[in-house]
C-alpha cells in the first residue's frame, strides 16, 4: 500500500496487521481519485473510518491543506499516527481514537471538501448513521464531495441530503461519490 500521487508520491504506507481494518487496494484508491479530479487550494479533509489514513494521506499528498481522522480500534490508530508521521503531515492532521459517529457529535458546520466514509463492511449499520450524523451537522461544503466505499451486497439509503453524482464497481467494491443537495 501507497501514496500515489502528490507530493509523498510513491510512500510506503504501513497498514495494521491482523483483520482489524481493510485498507483500499491502490487501483482502487486511484480511481476514486480519479473521479474525485484535482484537488483545489485550501481543501479539508474528514476521513471518518480512518484505519491506516491511506484516503486521507492521499488527498493531502495531492494538495488537501487539513485532515482530521478518527479511527477507533487502538493498533489502526497507531499505525495511522506512524503514517502521518512519516509522510511528514503532522501539521496538517489531526486524529482522533475515537467512534466516528460519537466525534462528529462534537462538530457542527466545520465545512469539509472531502469525505471520507469506509467503515469495515461488518458495520453495515454505521453507513447510514454516519451519513445522517454529517447531514444533520452540515459537515459538507455545498461543492464538497462525499466518498463511499463498500461492498456491493452492502445497500441503505443515502439521506435525501445528499445527491449521487458517480458510482463505479471493481469487482465486489463499489466507490459512490455524492454531494450536497442545492439548498
Amino acid at each position: 500500500m501507497r501514496i500515489i500521487s502528490g507530493s509523498r508520491r510513491g510512500l510506503q504506507l504501513k497498514a495494521p496487521k491482523g483483520e482489524c481494518t481493510r485498507p483500499s487496494e491502490d487501483r482502487i484508491k486511484e480511481n476514486m481519485f480519479n473521479l474525485l479530479g484535482p484537488i483545489q487550494q485550501n481543501t479539508r479533509v474528514l476521513d471518518c473510518f480512518a484505519g491506516s489514513g491511506a484516503l486521507g494521506l492521499e488527498a493531502i499528498s495531492r494538495g488537501a491543506t487539513y485532515g482530521l481522522f478518527f479511527e477507533i480500534n487502538g493498533k489502526a490508530f497507531r499505525v495511522l499516527n506512524e503514517n502521518i508521521k512519516k509522510a511528514n503531515f503532522e501539521s496538517l492532521c489531526h486524529v482522533f481514537c475515537k467512534d466516528a459517529l460519537k466525534a462528529l457529535e462534537k462538530y457542527e458546520d466545520e465545512g469539509f471538501d472531502y469525505v471520507f466514509i469506509d467503515p469495515p463492511y461488518s458495520k453495515e449499520h454505521l453507513y447510514k448513521k454516519v451519513l445522517n450524523q454529517i447531514a444533520s451537522n452540515n459537515l459538507l461544503n455545498q461543492d464538497g464531495f462525499l466518498m463511499i466505499e463498500r461492498s456491493e451486497d452492502i445497500n441503505f439509503d443515502c439521506p435525501d441530503y445528499f445527491i449521487p453524482v458517480k458510482t463505479r464497481k471493481y469487482r465486489g467494491t463499489v466507490i459512490e461519490i455524492w454531494r450536497k443537495r442545492e439548498l
